[in-house]
């Protein structure tokens, strides 16, 4: 029999060694299933308790006939590999469907996205980490690997509350960004333009790719002008949300954010000239400093960089670097972020993984596919 790593670690089975604090034998890993027979446990990759919370790994009791995860005080499971990978910058992360298979009965969650906004919803990250992922397959049969890019990274966060809106702070909650990049290209705007607009002042918000990801019809700029003439497009059948499995959309919930400004009616301006709290869409793109970590091509401005925060699954290495389609070749991609010192550019992640900016008319770039599940009220 081999010697491997638990494929699902909430089926590994750990009990303490007598008189040895902080250790523990092996029983068993990866019990058998779907025809496939159990096999043993390194003993040696096991951590100690002190080990494990430096680490932050979770140290959860059950007890199962099954080998299944059961929230029952007795035996130790634990979160091995993963970690180690995690500290050394070289996970990448798992398919998230044995974990949820192996934890739940259909009649309790009858779909993936039920259960993850369920561990959501009762602050459960227990064998989840950064760069693991969902399976997504769109109703056009185009294949996403949602990886978890941050677990509450922007929690507390937020203006206050108004009458309106139910806007803050920022629940518990995960942010998911697609390992590869929808296969589709796109634009930012069809013409060279990265002001807001009457419609919104935020460029972003204002262009017609948000309108694209997002399945809308709006009003988009048609002219490179100080308040540019507009032009009504219609994407609600075209674009990439409603090609989203149904049961995925409806636990998706809006990302709250100080989003920059570029706007002035009747003035064409070439750097943010102020911030506005907004609720996104339900499919958004990163901004410069969610990626890098620090501004680049994007306005100089505390506007541009002020209100976002790196996610950890770009943190010290290149996971920047995304496929066009699952698996494909290397793809420049869009950021949110209007490039400063002209009216023309936008942030771009490039082919090879270095910062860049492109014109808004830039017909050859991709988006990874980003959304927010959040703890309810």
């Amino acid at each position: 029999m081999r010697v491997r790593q638990p494929t699902r670690p909430s089926r590994v089975k750990l009990t303490p060694i007598q008189g040895e604090e902080n250790h523990y034998t092996q029983e068993m890993a990866d019990l058998p299933y779907d025809g496939y027979e159990g096999t043993p446990f390194d003993p040696e990759h096991v951590l100690s308790d002190t080990t494990a919370a430096a680490l932050g790994i979770p140290v959860r009791t059950a007890e199962s006939p099954k080998g299944e995860y059961d929230p029952t005080p007795n035996d130790a499971y634990k979160i091995l590999a993963p970690a180690i990978h995690i500290a050394n910058r070289i996970y990448e992360g798992v398919d998230l469907t044995g974990l949820y298979q192996s934890e739940v009965y259909e009649t309790e969650f009858p779909t993936i996205f039920d259960w993850i906004k369920a561990r959501i919803e009762a602050e459960d990250f227990s064998f989840l980490n950064v760069g693991d992922y969902i399976p997504v397959m769109t109703k056009d049969g185009i294949l996403l690997k949602e990886q978890i890019a941050g677990i509450n990274t922007y929690k507390n966060y937020g203006d206050a509350p108004t009458p309106e809106i139910d806007s803050t702070p920022v629940r518990t909650h995960i942010d998911f960004i697609s390992k590869d990049c929808h296969p589709k290209t796109m634009y930012m705007n069809r013409v060279n333009y990265n002001n807001g607009t009457t419609v919104d002042g935020s460029p972003y918000l204002a262009s017609e790719l948000e309108a694209i990801l997002n399945s809308k019809q709006k009003s988009v700029p048609n002219a490179t002008t100080a308040t540019p003439a507009m032009v009504a497009a219609d994407y609600r059948t075209s674009g990439i949300l409603n090609t989203l499995p149904d049961e995925l959309i409806k636990v998706i919930s809006p990302k709250r954010v100080i989003i920059p400004r570029r706007f002035t009616a009747g003035s064409l301006l070439t750097d943010d000239n102020s911030w506005d709290w907004k609720d996104l869409s339900p499919l958004w793109i990163p901004f410069e400093m969610e990626v890098y970590g620090c501004g680049m091509f994007g306005s100089p401005s505390g506007y541009a960089k002020g209100g976002f925060q790196q996610y950890p699954i770009f943190s010290c290495n290149m996971a920047r670097v995304k496929g066009a389609g699952d698996g494909g070749g290397r793809s420049h991609w869009w950021l949110g972020s209007a490039a400063g010192g002209n009216s023309t550019n936008f942030a771009a992640v490039s082919n090879n993984g270095y910062a860049s900016s492109t014109n808004a008319s830039n017909a050859t770039l991709r988006v990874p596919v980003c959304f927010r599940i959040q703890k309810s009220k």
